[in-house]
């Protein structure tokens, strides 16, 4: 059978009337043993020494399931005979049988950290380790498990490698590399924003200048590559350190010219070195020709 609650909307009446309260007991409870034993610091505190005011209180806070199993267990006597010992012993061996140290044992060193926190972890070995039955060996044990269920497998190796490690040692180094990888985490986490924020900063910038060179061609014709780069100061290189011819003015590297011939050939004249727009005799023939026709 199992132990149930009457209700658990509401505190059940305290022992003497003191305030000292404690919840009607369940399955969700907890351990019977547990439970008991905090009963019992409710009678201390209430001063409560009279046994059969102790089996009174208990039988009041099982509820109904869990008094018709006390009842059962008392058989063919009725629990308020029995004393408040003996009606604990009943509810524990029928509730909370002991099992065997061996298979505790076998439990224990089967433990992981898993998710826990460090501290939680070491608790939760030393709550384990009390059913062992372990003896003088109880600390090494704990300390043993306690390195081979480590989640952090750096953590573990670091611990594993040191001679003579204690159990207050390896939970100290334990404690601070937790406490240092949650750190890194938030650090990392940080600058990962800061990253997110600079870059999005740079793509609206590229974004405009992307939009502003559109913008200013969009007549959709090809661009010539014959057409003279921009100088600055009379020097040889135009914007992006093109080389440019010094005779031509056209890109080194576009018409194959060097720095002893220039192989850009005009369309007036026929001759190279420089283009159509720079050439001197179509000029020259130009002004003889208008002085011609004046005359």
């Amino acid at each position: 059978a199992v132990v149930s609650t009457q209700s658990t909307g509401a505190p059940a009446p305290a022992c003497g009337g003191s305030g000292n309260e404690i919840e009607w007991f369940s399955a969700n409870t907890g351990s019977v043993t547990d439970y008991l034993e905090r009963m019992e610091e409710v009678f201390l505190l209430n001063r409560t020494n009279v046994d059969r005011e102790k089996v009174s209180f208990l039988i009041t806070h099982l509820g109904q399931d869990g008094y018709d199993t006390l009842k059962s267990l008392c058989e063919p006597d009725r629990p308020n005979t029995k004393s408040f010992a003996q009606l604990s012993e009943l509810l524990i061996n029928h509730l909370d049988p002991s099992p065997t140290p061996m298979s505790e044992r076998h439990k224990f060193f089967r433990l992981q950290q898993g998710k826990l926190a460090i501290a939680d972890w070491k608790t939760k070995l030393g709550k384990a380790a009390s059913k062992c039955e372990f003896g003088a060996y109880r600390d090494n044990a704990i300390r043993d498990q306690f390195i081979f269920g480590l989640a952090c497998e750096k953590t573990r190796t670091m611990l594993m490698a040191e001679e003579n490690v204690t159990m207050q040692v390896a939970y100290r180094r334990a404690l601070a590399r937790e406490q240092a990888s949650e750190d890194n985490r938030q650090i990392s986490a940080s600058n990962a924003s800061s990253k997110v924020t600079a870059h999005a900063t740079s793509t609206n910038s590229t974004s405009d200048e992307c939009n502003w060179t559109t913008a200013k061609d969009r007549s959709g014709k090809k661009p010539d590559s014959r057409s003279k780069p921009e100088q600055k100061n009379g020097s040889k290189y135009g914007n992006g350190n093109t080389k440019v011819c010094v005779r031509c003015k056209l890109s080194v590297r576009a018409n194959k010219c060097s720095d002893s011939q220039c192989k850009t050939k005009c369309f007036k004249c026929g001759t190279f070195g420089h283009t159509k727009q720079l050439c001197r005799k179509s000029k020259v023939n130009n002004v003889t020709a208008d002085v011609e026709e004046y005359e």
